[in-house]
């Protein structure tokens, strides 16, 4: 595990923004806005400054410039609530090499189901308060005769609760078993009213992709959990 994300500056201006803890990946890709004068280059950023550099945006900050210089990176903006108005954070990057983490992302995927995202995120919170407080599992099936995915969790103390919620099904049934934790991490950063399921097998990483209007580039990848 790297703590810190990977971003990538493309030479057509693209920016890629990657960060992975071995059991989930979320990439964003965009280039809406983006100006590139220089070379492309790519770096790893620590998450604590990229976290306060969320913070202190929060106020309101405009355009920001993003510069990568002698190991360091450094992002200035101005802010309107600020005497002057120029801020700069700087922050040394990580010394070492990014995993390839292109190659566990599926280049397409044998089952895709389209769910309403608030449908979805109740469903699982409903569920998940009756899974193993140790492994935080939850059983997902896909079923394309019902147009429908099913929840299911069950622990020793609390008993079982099955949950269903109706979806637009692309190719056939699939059931997988997910960390409900990570699952409700992935909704809640794709930011749209709709999302889709993208599912391959039991053992193979599924996807969570938004979609809409303001679903352009990005990826949410979780691995399963073995039964």
């Amino acid at each position: 595990e790297i703590a810190g994300v990977y971003v990538q500056i493309m030479d057509d201006g693209e920016v890629r923004m990657a960060a992975t803890d071995s059991y989930r990946l979320a990439e964003r890709r965009f280039k809406n806005g983006v100006r590139l004068t220089g070379s492309p280059t790519a770096a790893i950023i620590p998450g604590k400054a990229l976290s306060e550099l969320h913070r202190i945006l929060g106020s309101g900050a405009g355009e920001v410039s993003m510069a990568f210089q002698d190991g360091q990176v450094i992002f200035s903006f101005e802010d309107p609530t600020l005497t002057g108005g120029n801020v700069e954070v700087v922050s040394r990057v990580v010394e070492g090499r990014y995993p390839d983490y292109a190659q566990i992302i599926p280049e397409s995927y044998l089952t895709k189901v389209k769910l309403n995202q608030k449908e979805f995120s109740t469903a699982l919170k409903a569920t998940s308060l009756f899974s193993r407080a140790d492994a935080s599992d939850l059983h997902l099936a896909v079923q394309e005769k019902d147009q429908a995915v099913s929840f299911s969790a069950e622990s020793g103390q609390l008993g079982k609760n099955d949950s269903v919620i109706p979806g637009e099904v692309e190719g056939g049934d699939q059931k997988i078993v997910f960390n409900h934790r990570y699952l409700l991490d992935g909704l809640s950063a794709c930011g749209t009213d709709e999302i889709s399921l993208c599912l391959n097998s039991d053992a193979a990483p599924g996807a969570l992709l938004p979609t809409g209007d303001a679903s352009e580039g990005y990826t949410y990848i979780i691995m399963p959990i073995k039964s």
